[in-house]
């Protein structure tokens, strides 16, 4: 298990993360940071730690509220169109089906004729 140091807002934060994501975690605590930083500056820098990370916290929670609102929004359209292709290929392969028993019908059709004419003709 590795230890970290993460800085946000100027204060340093030993956090313990699994092996192998250092990386990620220093990019999470980057961004993090730059949000913080940027909240801090928009309310004229006067405003304590602890409320500047609830505030970010916040408006995090609310992005991805809209994220997984968005998610379940596109689910249900993939889920409607999907739907939609199975009709219209069930439709596609129903026609040709009877595409293909018009056909047989056709040439069941015009043998009866022709064993029929032969009949006549030999009668």
């Amino acid at each position: 298990m590795a230890i970290l140091d993460i800085i946000i807002n100027g204060r340093t934060h030993q956090i313990a993360c699994d092996d192998g994501q250092e990386t990620h975690l220093r990019g999470l605590g980057r961004e993090i940071d730059s949000r913080v930083q940027e909240l801090n500056a928009s309310m004229g820098g006067k405003v304590a730690d602890g409320t500047l990370l609830a505030l970010t916290s916040l408006m995090i929670l609310d992005e991805l509220a809209e994220l997984k609102e968005q998610n379940r929004a596109l689910k249900l359209q993939m889920g409607s169109h999907s739907q939609a292709f199975e009709s219209a290929k069930q439709h596609e392969v129903d026609s040709a089906v009877a595409a293909v028993f018009d056909d047989v019908a056709e040439r069941i059709s015009q043998l009866t004729r022709s064993v029929s004419d032969k009949q006549i003709a030999n009668a």
